[in-house]
């Protein structure tokens, strides 16, 4: 009896440390799949109960730009499900925007964004010393 608990007690520690988290999700997608390095995270919204995005500026092939990724949880364990890259902010990237079946997102500077068909599913991410914010539309 005695081993029996050791063994289960060494198992449950064990399975414990193999939980991931959402930046675990990107770093992994990085080392095993060549997508973007993660620089700086600007910010972490989360969607609900095991969905999050994240914007992050990244470096992929000698280019640094901006990235968003939608991650989510499924059997307990964190996966980018997509990510795209949104480019640099710039006044040639204002209103329109980059997307997969997940989300859509895109810059725009002042109160609210133009042309969001549901603004019940947008979020906002700001970015530090920057005009400039991402709206984020969840599909």
């Amino acid at each position: 009896m005695k081993y029996f608990f050791m063994t289960f007690i060494i198992l449950f520690l064990v399975g414990c440390q193999t939980e991931n988290s959402p930046l675990d999700a990107l770093t992994e997608i990085y080392e095993n799949d060549g997508y973007a390095e993660v620089l700086d995270v600007y910010e972490t919204v989360d969607v609900d109960e095991g969905r999050v995005l994240i914007v992050f500026h990244g470096e992929l092939n000698g280019k640094t730009e901006t990235y968003v990724a939608y991650i989510i949880k499924e059997s307990g364990v964190w996966q980018v499900n997509s990510a795209t890259n949104i480019g640099l902010p710039t006044n040639g990237h204002l209103n329109g925007g980059f997307g997969t079946d997940d989300f859509s997102a895109g810059y725009f500077v002042g109160e609210r964004p133009q042309n969001i068909v549901n603004e019940d599913n947008v979020v906002i991410a700001e970015l530090e010393n920057s005009d400039y914010k991402i709206w984020i539309e969840v599909n």
